[in-house]
């Protein structure tokens, strides 16, 4: 009789260690399927084809997880040369294909990680004076759109530059807003 008790308990026991096992396995499940979210949303975000996340926002769970991770050898080695920012530049031109100004070139680069530190002067400033090189040099179309000069890498083959994209539209067409912007209101000066 107490070997039949002792055999009821240790099948108890068996069971909870297999109902703890089922949750361990079903939690990594879902971490997993978070980091996959947060992979693709990255790697969307890093070719500047959507708008950016919010970065700053965690899962809660995931910081816990991934610093329980251990991370191979080979991938914490600093890379043998880092990317220039023209090199960066060209990149994100090329992977999007659509016109982009300045500043989304700069969320791209600030997305991708890239450096700024070493710089002396304002990022935007670096990526201005970077994008106008790489159109000087015929590598990029540029175009101005209201206040904006936007570029856009020059596929093989193109010899006149694509369309530019319509103007930035604000709500109705005729409201005062898009009168204003597109210069058909004429404000008049006090004298």
């Amino acid at each position: 009789m107490a070997d039949h008790d002792s055999l009821v308990q240790q099948r108890e026991i068996a069971r909870q260690q297999e109902d703890a096992f089922r949750k361990q396995g079903e939690e990594l499940d879902r971490k997993l399927h978070g980091l996959k979210q947060t992979l693709q949303g990255l790697s969307l975000y890093s070719t500047a084809k959507n708008e950016p996340l919010e970065l700053t926002k965690t899962l809660p769970g995931i910081a816990d997880f991934l610093k329980s991770m251990t991370i191979p050898s080979e991938l914490t080695k600093p890379r043998i040369a880092a990317k220039t920012l023209t090199e960066c530049c060209r990149e994100i031109l090329v992977n999007t294909g659509e016109w982009m100004s300045a500043m989304q070139v700069r969320q791209s680069l600030h997305a991708a990680g890239f450096d700024f530190s070493e710089y002396k002067s304002n990022p935007l400033s670096s990526i201005h004076t970077t994008l106008k090189r790489i159109s000087e040099a015929e590598q990029a179309w540029t175009c101005t759109v209201g206040n904006d000069t936007l570029y856009r890498w020059r596929r093989d083959g193109e010899v006149a530059s694509p369309p530019p994209p319509p103007p930035q539209s604000y709500g109705a067409p005729n409201s005062l807003a898009n009168q204003i912007a597109s210069g058909m209101l004429k404000t008049k000066g006090k004298k």
